[in-house]
């Protein structure tokens, strides 16, 4: 569905995680995989994500990471821990998580209709505690 999606077509043109940053903070609005209301249209968030997926710099994740946790954005954050959450081994989610369970940063995002505000702290918790994200499931965390 990402790949059918007119807005996910539009950021091929991005080729630069800087670009991409800007796109994300300042057009994600939602952090859902789908726009509110549906569970066939991928949101801006998500595509935004999954371009990150196919940058050639992404295959540097420390780079990578310096420069999402360098963003003032909340959303930015956001969708690199989303990143890490996926492409990161699961005996190495703490070392590249960890201090992000101590980020105080406010987080706001329309959930649905209502507008939520929480924390990158809560955000990522949640990425480690629970097995979906917005009903789409994570790789499994042993125990």
């Amino acid at each position: 569905q990402i790949f059918g999606s007119s807005y996910f077509k539009s950021l091929l043109e991005v080729s630069d995680l800087k670009p991409l940053t800007d796109e994300i903070a300042k057009y994600a609005d939602t952090l859902d995989v789908y726009n509110s209301g549906n569970n066939v249209h991928p949101s801006c968030f998500i595509c935004q994500v999954y371009r990150l997926f196919t940058l050639p710099q992404s295959e540097d994740l420390e780079e990578l990471l310096q420069i999402l946790d360098a963003s003032t954005s909340a959303k930015v954050r956001c969708a690199g821990v989303l990143y890490v959450r996926f492409v990161v081994p699961p005996q190495k989610l703490w070392e590249k998580l960890e201090e992000n369970l101590f980020d105080e940063q406010e987080l706001k995002y329309l959930d649905g209709d209502k507008q939520v505000t929480t924390t990158i702290q809560e955000y990522v918790e949640n990425l480690l505690i629970k097995d979906k994200y917005y009903n789409t499931p994570l790789p499994r965390i042993p125990v």
